[in-house]
């Protein structure tokens, strides 16, 4: 469970809006109320907010990433393997550049929603789903 999360640069400064095409560090504190986890997999899905051009409403609509967002190998990804159990403080740094064919096609000061998906995949287990963080947040401008 995610009790609470904050983005920073490189020089633990707070960043926000995020600008995805720089490296970061995403602070989780979280507890694990299960199993210690040795391998994890997770799906990324993003949405932009706007009006739909079918119905003339606001909403939320999914981007099209391709497969390129999922079963990201979260141990390799976030360097956060193993979870063990109880009170964590994750500090994990994020380099968003191997997802550049994605990150590029996102317009600057546009409201986007993140759901990040985190399934179990211990030695043994069914995949199960272990997590699930939605975040709704802002890209700035590049430079």
């Amino acid at each position: 469970m995610v009790k609470d999360s904050q983005v920073y640069d490189s020089d633990g400064n707070v960043m926000y809006p995020i600008d995805p095409r720089k490296a970061m560090i995403l602070d989780l504190i979280s507890v694990n109320n299960g199993v210690a986890y040795t391998d994890n997999k997770v799906n990324v899905k993003i949405f932009s907010y706007g009006k739909d051009w079918l119905s003339g409403n606001c909403a939320w609509s999914k981007l099209e990433t391709f497969g390129l967002l999922d079963n990201i190998d979260g141990c390799e990804f976030a360097h956060n393997c193993p979870l063990q159990t109880g009170d964590l403080d994750l500090k994990l740094p994020l380099d968003l550049s191997s997802f550049a064919a994605i990150v590029n096609t996102l317009a600057s000061n546009k409201p986007y929603q993140l759901e990040v998906r985190m399934y179990d995949y211990n030695q043994g287990s069914g995949h199960e789903e272990i997590a699930c963080v939605v975040a709704q947040i802002r890209f700035s401008e590049g430079n």
